[in-house]
């Protein structure tokens, strides 16, 4: 085992598969990914990365990537919104079911003018074989682009490896980014959980509000529902609501509510997710596979392209 010093760190790295084994003061100080300034760095000394703790009001590093699409660099998303979401691996369960169920809330989001980027630490390679083996599988063909990071510099950049989980794979990060890249949502979840798309496209939703409207989101906020006006600043303010609250409908002076006056986004179909076996069908709860989505129905046996309503 070879031990690199980078100033402030020790980094051993094993001969054998050239992984970060992280020393007590690492793990404290949370290096890879995190807090500290100090670089992580490769066995052999080729390359560096800064590490990096993201925090809201960031604005998004810049990267570089290919994808099942093409070459993309994190620019090219300027002037739209952005879901930007790591997952473990290619060929997995959970992320199998993630992947299908962001297909199918994947026209949700281009309405919103809201782009999808998914991520893993795997090659563009295993990216296409993996999608292509679920349009084959399922019928449903992955209508966004899946970044290969094979040498983790994007993963570290967005904090998206937890160095006391695992050092080689990304567990389940979510970054909600807006058109001029500023990160306004941060979400991460375990390997071995699922997200739930739908609550990111809850958040998409009151994030835009937020930032057209200037209105907050009370707890279990959906669109098309009253939302909170931002409390008064200074005393004055306070008297100005109390003597003329206008359209406002309040419980205190802090506490008031307010109908947005954009009209609230609408889904494709009524009710899309309330069938038991809602992963496996497209938005409008048609089967994605033949027969009823429980049945024991034959798999298809060729790639039937998208499932749009």
């Amino acid at each position: 085992m070879e031990i690199i010093k980078d100033n402030e760190h020790e980094k051993n790295i094993t001969e054998e598969t050239n992984e970060i084994v992280f020393t007590e003061s690492d793990r404290a100080c949370n290096t890879y990914g995190n807090t500290c300034k100090s670089e992580c760095v490769c066995k052999e000394h080729t390359h560096s990365s800064p590490c990096y703790n993201l925090r809201l009001g960031d604005t998004a590093p810049y990267f570089e990537c290919n994808t099942t699409f093409g070459p993309c660099q994190s620019t090219d998303f300027k002037g739209k919104w952005l879901v930007f979401f790591s997952h473990p691996s290619d060929f997995t369960p959970v992320c199998s079911s993630e992947f299908l169920a962001f297909s199918k809330y994947h026209g949700e989001f281009q309405k919103r003018n809201c782009n999808l980027l998914g991520l893993s630490v795997d090659s563009n390679s295993s990216h296409i074989a993996w999608v292509n083996d679920i349009c084959k599988t399922t019928g449903c063909q992955i209508p966004f682009p899946l970044a290969s990071d094979p040498s983790m510099d994007i993963a570290k950049k967005y904090g998206m490896i937890a160095p006391n989980i695992s050092t080689t794979k990304t567990v389940r990060s979510v970054f909600i980014i807006c058109p001029k890249q500023t990160i306004k949502a941060i979400l991460t979840y375990p390997a071995t959980n699922g997200r739930n798309i739908a609550e990111i496209l809850r958040l998409l939703d009151a994030l835009q509000l937020t930032d057209t409207e200037n209105l907050y989101t009370p707890a279990g906020w959906n669109p098309g529902m009253p939302a909170v006006v931002p409390a008064p600043a200074t005393y004055q303010e306070l008297c100005e609501r109390v003597q003329n609250p206008g359209d406002l409908s309040c419980y205190s002076w802090y506490l008031c509510f307010k109908q947005p006056s954009a009209a609230a986004p609408t889904m494709s179909c009524a009710n899309p997710c309330q069938d038991p076996c809602s992963m496996p069908n497209n938005c409008c709860g048609q089967p994605i596979m033949p027969n009823t989505c429980c049945s024991q129905g034959m798999m298809p046996n060729k790639c039937q392209g998208p499932l749009n309503c």
